[in-house]
């Protein structure tokens, strides 16, 4: 049995770890404090999922409307009214968008919205999946917390 040993650094920090799937993507994170044993906690609650309760994981789908801002993105596309609006207004749907970004071709992909590369989607995403991070440790913990640590963010993607 492999134990975890503990955390030598001097000082507390946050790691942030991304798992961007191709079908659905998810947040680890771990509060490291000197000393301590690292526990490492998934981030179990995004927006348009609040009613699961305990899933770690969303979608990897985005919603772009013409102008090429993200509309809608994770469980947020499957809600109707998301849907409706999106065939109404002609939005951009992203399944798949983030394999051109590594090493697959174009022909893997819908076509992306106007103006937008494939690493600029993928930016999209990641910062969206940072915000829900941002929200969940806050809420989870002190309130306080990531504003002492916003500074010392380690990012594993």
């Amino acid at each position: 049995m492999y134990s975890r040993q503990s955390y030598w650094g001097t000082h507390r920090k946050l790691v942030l770890a991304f798992d961007v799937g191709t079908t659905f993507s998810g947040i680890s994170y771990c509060i490291l404090d000197p000393g301590d044993v690292p526990v490492i906690r998934g981030v179990s609650k995004f927006p348009s999922q609040e009613h699961v309760g305990g899933s770690n994981k969303i979608p990897s789908v985005m919603y772009y409307d013409q102008e090429g801002r993200v509309r809608a993105v994770g469980a947020e596309t499957e809600q109707l009214h998301i849907v409706e609006k999106a065939e109404e207004e002609e939005w951009v749907r992203l399944e798949w968008y983030h394999l051109e970004a590594s090493h697959f071709s174009s022909a893997d992909l819908p076509p992306l919205p106007n103006g937008k590369l494939a690493i600029e989607v993928l930016g999209d995403f990641l910062r969206y999946l940072f915000q829900c991070a941002k929200a969940y440790v806050e809420e989870a913990h002190d309130s306080t917390i990531w504003n002492s640590l916003e500074d010392r963010i380690d990012l594993i993607l």
